[in-house]
């Protein structure tokens, strides 16, 4: 390597160079760029401004530990000043106050993480990470147990395009996990009809016809069901809704509604765990509906099937 004429132009190059690594997203090269700045050029001017990105690039390279530390370095060197840096509008222990944060959540530390959270929004609540602390605040409640707040504070929170589908569904599960089934059934729907097209939606939707069932709203459930199953027929979970649904078409009288959803599992996923009993089944709807052709064709595929197992297993 070329030595560099000055100690200022040195630093000046690894601070540059770490700060481009950054912005390509490349944390790792950045946070080891970095450390070079802090191992060669201790006294330099860059020092004191490279303290935060430094930090935000170990948080960003999953080195959390790292991050967490010089933040709780800094907070602590700040002799508990917070309120007065926030009435006087300073956004340094905003931001490092964020990035604590941020670390005790990839840490797994919930807890921990929604309490700075909180304190972020009591000390800046117009600040610049107002709204991001708000929604990572409820996310680590609601991963730490604590359904109440997690609920108090989910509801304070605007829901848009770029945090609903979450918002509705910890509300949903929180609400579950408080046994308050009119809540999670509110929150479950609202995110099926809103966010369709989510990750969440399909299981969002199972959740739903389940708490119908169990509720004895036969009908109902199965109407959610055969719609998860029919708009999201390649998700795992399409042929668990559609026996779901047979079986609370039975319940509500409607056989041949569920010979035809017994009859489709069979068709569209021979190879699910649930089709030898949606073959048995299929045969029982069959001879309530006094189609008894078709409920020996389906008895004697069910037996057979049910040889072939047999015989594997030996």
């Amino acid at each position: 390597t070329v030595k560099p004429a000055t100690a200022r132009g040195g630093a000046e190059a690894w601070f540059q160079l770490a700060n481009l690594h950054f912005r390509e997203k490349a944390y790792a090269e950045s946070a080891a760029a970095f450390e070079k700045l802090f191992q060669l050029y201790p006294a330099d001017e860059r020092i004191a401004v490279a303290a935060l990105p430094r930090a935000w690039a170990l948080c960003n390279a999953k080195m959390p530990a790292d991050a967490l530390r010089r933040a709780e370095g800094i907070l602590a060197a700040s002799n508990g000043a917070d309120a007065v840096s926030a009435s006087q509008g300073q956004t340094g222990v905003e931001e490092w106050l964020y990035l604590k944060a941020n670390c005790l959540r990839q840490l797994l530390k919930p807890g921990e993480a929604a309490d700075t959270y909180a304190k972020l929004q009591e000390l800046f609540p117009d600040g610049r990470f107002a709204r991001a602390a708000a929604f990572e605040n409820a996310m680590a409640l609601f991963r730490a147990g604590r359904f109440p707040e997690t609920l108090r504070q989910a509801k304070a929170i605007p829901p848009d395009a770029s945090n609903e589908k979450d918002l509705y569904w910890m509300m949903a599960e929180s609400f579950m996990a408080l046994h308050n089934e009119e809540g999670a059934i509110q929150y479950y729907k609202l995110l099926l009809d809103k966010c369709a097209s989510s990750d969440l939606a399909p299981d969002a939707g199972y959740r739903l016809g389940h708490l119908l069932q169990k509720r004895a709203e036969y009908a109902a459930a199965a109407d959610v069901f055969g719609g998860v199953a029919a708009g999201y027929a390649t998700n795992e979970i399409a042929p668990q809704a559609l026996f779901a649904a047979a079986s609370c078409r039975n319940r509500a009288g409607k056989h041949e509604e569920a010979a035809r959803d017994l009859g489709t599992l069979l068709q569209k996923y021979p190879a699910s765990p649930l089709a030898e009993e949606a073959r048995y089944q299929k045969a029982m709807e069959e001879i309530v509906l006094l189609r008894d052709e078709q409920a020996v064709s389906s008895l004697r595929e069910f037996l057979g099937k049910l040889r072939e197992e047999q015989l594997i297993t030996r």
